[in-house]
């Protein structure tokens, strides 16, 4: 009990420090939970007083260490002289060893001889991505600047030519790629789903594939867990045990094979939580004790938080150490009801599923958008098939090093399995495959209430006051609901995920996800845009977009600043002398508002959405004049995706389409919503969006202007591709949510 006290202290401590900036704060708050936590722990005393004072003191030098170490930790990861040349936005000549590819980015070594390796994001140019491999090293200019996300702190964006260097493969890239050219499938997507439960590499997965599974709760699959470090210590264990090795022998050799099998899958949240708790009970077990699983895995939140404080953060480490707390509390006494009505092997599955499910619905409930209706059934269909892939997986992972063929032959019966699971995710489809759960702060108290009141009468008899509470969710709920569709009658309605704002002549867009909001441009007057955020109930922004300094782009910056208070504001990078930068950067200052520019590559998280800078050039590169420089933005969701071109004419368009295309793809089975460039001039790159055939395009313009806005050449474009057309000058503010998987538009008045 007394580690599971710590391990909740240690985790308590470290969130808050995160939250709080104040240097007297983050002293402040470790003391007070230090003091807290020795309270608890000497009323649990064990039955040596010793013992006890002992166990206190160890663990409360392991918590002093952890809050040393998160100092070190945000030192060392952010080298002094790395950042001065980021915050600079140097050009740098360096060398990149390819780690790691993404959909639009990748994660590269980087050295160079003035810097110390650092790693950073990079972005390449099309034509050099194409051909890109993990191993790869290339030696040429890059822009090097800051990073929007928490890792890596650091993105470099390719400026030039680039020298391929002949390729330093280590032995893990070697694995890697061995097992890699074994990979025999019956489908793509079957493969993908084989290299993800093998090694937790679902970089190959297709993008519905991807939205199928976070839809119902599956995409804990393709990440490593305790049933993969499970398989390979008991596989190595067994082999020795029958081998008749020693149990020091055992051991070691079981130990080292975890530890291979964790470097060549990835340091993943996820994977360090089940080594460590894996490697703590076979510690314990080498030395004669046994060691409850419960206790095993408060130390290895423990000792995972005491090293790498920056997990504390880590929702992908949080899912799984409270999937596990479910399965070994929860899902014990689920069993045993279970079983009196139905098979045990049946019971058995169940319980774990639903445990696991439901501690994890307070975390997933906003990422997904709403109640997954299906993703018990998915997940007890997929259940069984999880064993014999990992398995055989795994094996082919091993093999590949000796023998292709045969691993090539294991992978390809494990794809069969895996087929299972891709028709299982056809469930996605169905209608209803999400019901609506109010969002932000609200929702997540309901869903943690019901969480803990259904897990009060799982394992207590305290029934009363568990039906009570859910009874008072139920209630809170219908009636949010209720309103919620009432409200959803009249504009903006009440689930909008994007709004195009009436302010006249100009441009202001707001995305919300999860609860988070961005705002790209702020249109002309303050008042306009004040009273749009105010409709939509805005007081918070995350993230705010200049697109560039144009006035009716950036002229009602006060009315935003005054309604919400924004965290954080991306500008152009053009040098750009005009009056209207100083007015605009004064009023972020006055604010606080933490400033920096937005070039191609830049990219961050809103809530459950991921966006992605697609143009400009670093330092506004091929660019002639402030519209051409403007920032062309992708946002996307599992449910649709939205290309902002801010005042980017056709130049702008087609250099991006040139250097940077993959950015302007478009995501099959999503439906696409453009914000028109420059509302609706005539500057307008007809063949990008003939491609694109975009469902929705949105003209955000003044009534009766004096420019002609939206031109006739403009809506002929977005009609020939097929695009609903929707503008502000004829029906006022636009909102858009999705509704039974297509996308629902409210207008704020009729045309």
């Amino acid at each position: 009990m007394i580690p599971f006290v710590w391990a909740g202290a240690l985790s308590i401590a470290l969130l808050a420090q995160s939250l709080v900036s104040e240097a007297w704060a983050k002293w402040l708050i470790p003391i007070a939970v230090v003091t807290l936590a020795i309270a608890v722990s000497m009323k649990l005393q064990p039955k040596s007083a010793n013992a006890s004072m002992t166990l206190v003191v160890g663990l409360s030098l392991i918590f002093t260490f952890a809050g040393a170490n998160a100092s070190i930790a945000a030192a060392t990861s952010s080298p002094v002289e790395v950042l001065e040349h980021a915050q600079s936005y140097s050009t740098i000549e360096c060398t990149v060893r390819v780690t790691q590819i993404d959909r639009f980015q990748v994660l590269g070594e980087v050295t160079s001889s003035v810097l110390p390796t650092f790693s950073a994001a990079v972005v390449f140019k099309d034509d050099v991505r194409e051909a890109l491999k993990v191993g790869q090293r290339f030696e040429g200019s890059f822009r090097l600047k800051p990073s929007h996300r928490d890792s890596p702190k650091f993105a470099l964006v390719q400026t030039g030519s680039l020298k391929v260097l002949s390729p330093k493969t280590s032995w893990l890239d070697t694995v890697r790629s061995n097992f890699a050219s074994t990979a025999k499938s019956i489908s793509p997507d079957s493969g993908a789903l084989v290299a993800g439960l093998a090694i937790g590499d679902d970089s190959a997965l297709s993008d519905q594939m991807l939205t199928r599974m976070k839809t119902l709760s599956l995409t804990h699959l393709t990440a490593v867990s305790g049933a993969n470090c499970a398989i390979v210590i008991g596989g190595v264990f067994l082999l020795l045990k029958r081998a008749g090795s020693r149990r020091f022998v055992t051991l070691s050799l079981s130990l080292f094979a975890l530890a291979l099998y964790v470097a060549v899958v990835g340091f993943e949240p996820s994977v360090i939580r089940a080594a460590i708790m894996a490697s703590v009970v076979l510690l314990c077990a080498f030395a004669g004790r046994r060691i409850p699983p419960t206790v095993a895995l408060s130390w290895a939140v423990i000792l995972v938080l005491s090293f790498w404080p920056s997990m504390v953060t880590s929702l992908g480490f949080w899912l799984s150490v409270v999937a596990t707390a479910a399965i070994l509390l929860i899902a014990p006494a689920l069993y045993k009801k279970l079983a009196t009505r139905m098979p045990a092997v049946f019971a058995l599955g169940l319980a774990v599923v639903v445990s696991a499910q439901l501690w994890c619905l307070p975390m997933l409930v906003n990422l997904s958008g709403g109640l997954p209706t299906y993703s018990i059934v998915a997940n007890l269909l997929a259940e069984p098939l999880v064993a014999p892939i990992t398995v055989l997986g795994i094996l082919a992972l091993v093999v590949a090093i000796v023998f292709p063929p045969l691993a090539a032959l294991l992978y390809w019966l494990a794809s069969f399995a895996a087929y299972g699971i891709e028709m299982i995710s056809n469930l996605a489809l169905l209608p209803a495959a999400t019901i609506w759960w109010p969002e932000g702060a609200l929702g997540i108290l309901l869903m943690v209430v019901s969480v803990g009141a259904i897990s009060l009468m799982i394992i207590s008899r305290m029934r009363k006051q568990a039906i009570f509470a859910i009874t008072l969710v139920a209630l809170t709920f219908v009636s949010f609901s209720g309103s919620a569709v009432a409200r959803s009658q009249t504009w903006p309605g009440t689930d909008w995920q994007v709004v195009s704002c009436d302010v006249g002549q100009g441009d202001a867009t707001v995305i919300r996800s999860s609860g988070q909001t961005m705002l790209i441009d702020v249109g002309r007057d303050p008042e306009p845009i004040a009273k749009c955020l105010e409709t939509l109930g805005i007081s918070q922004i995350e993230v705010l977009l200049l697109t560039h300094f144009d006035a009716d782009h950036v002229g009602g910056l006060a009315g935003a600043l005054k309604r919400a208070q924004v965290s954080q504001a991306l500008i152009s990078p053009f040098d750009d002398e005009r009056p209207q930068v100083a007015v605009a950067l004064g009023q972020l200052a006055e604010a606080n508002v933490s400033v920096s520019t937005a070039e191609v590559g830049d990219r961050g998280t809103l809530g459950g959405a991921t966006w992605i800078v697609a143009a400009p050039e670093p330092r506004a590169a091929g660019a002639e004049d402030s519209n051409d420089a403007s920032v062309i933005l992708r946002v996307e969701t599992s449910q649709w995706l939205l290309l902002a071109f801010a005042d980017a004419g056709e130049r702008a368009q087609m250099r991006t389409v040139r250097l940077r295309n993959s950015l302007l793809n478009r995501t099959p089975g999503k439906p696409l919503i453009v914000k028109v460039s420059h509302h609706g001039s005539a500057d307008q790159y007809a063949e990008l969006f003939e491609d694109l055939r975009p469902e929705v395009a949105l003209f955000s313009s003044g009534k009766s202007n004096s420019y002609g806005h939206p031109t006739k050449r403009a809506l002929e474009i977005f009609e020939k591709a097929g695009s609903a057309i929707f503008r502000t000058d004829q029906q006022g503010a636009i909102a858009l949510t999705m509704l039974d998987g297509s996308l629902n538009v409210l207008t704020e008045r009729e045309r």
